[in-house]
């Protein structure tokens, strides 16, 4: 059994939704796995260009579940009240929460863990950033647009 805080699952969505684009059809049909390890929880939803990680260590065991993202939109929320996801049969889990007092419970169609992406490795060793790093990505901020560029337009003019 998972449990998980109706606002992680949100946070979680709303998060794949904006990496991932708001195409209903892309975005929603993604497939998120939820892994339990020895080590900890891991959430994981890719694309080939990106991965959204998410994970919790305090959490451990064994288990996989696999399901679309729409299935987030369900038992969501903005509180840290659990959801209890548990596996009802090979191709069925089942998430039970607490929504405004009232027990709340349905059934989430699972899906081959082979299609969700698989995680790369984490690299056999880690090299230290440089010591001048943050201050250039200091610089590198202080040159890019304060402004968004979504509806900008600038106007030139010739003197």
């Amino acid at each position: 059994m998972i449990h998980l805080e109706r606002r992680t699952a949100s946070l979680f969505r709303a998060a794949l939704k904006r990496c991932f684009g708001t195409t209903p059809n892309r975005s929603d049909q993604t497939p998120v796995q939820i892994r339990l390890t020895p080590n900890g929880l891991v959430m994981h939803a890719s694309a080939p260009e990106i991965a959204v990680i998410y994970t919790d260590p305090a959490q451990t065991g064994k288990g996989v579940f696999t399901f679309p993202l729409a299935q987030f939109a369900e038992f969501e929320g903005k509180t840290a009240d659990p959801i209890k996801i548990s596996l009802l049969r090979p191709d069925l889990a089942g998430a039970r929460w607490t929504q405004q007092g009232r027990s709340r419970e349905i059934e989430i169609p699972l899906v081959e863990p082979e299609t969700a992406v698989r995680l790369p490795e984490l690299p056999k060793k880690f090299v230290p950033i440089a010591s001048n790093f943050l201050s250039a990505f200091h610089d590198a901020s202080d040159a890019a647009a304060l402004d968004s560029t979504k509806y900008l337009t600038t106007l030139f003019a010739n003197p």
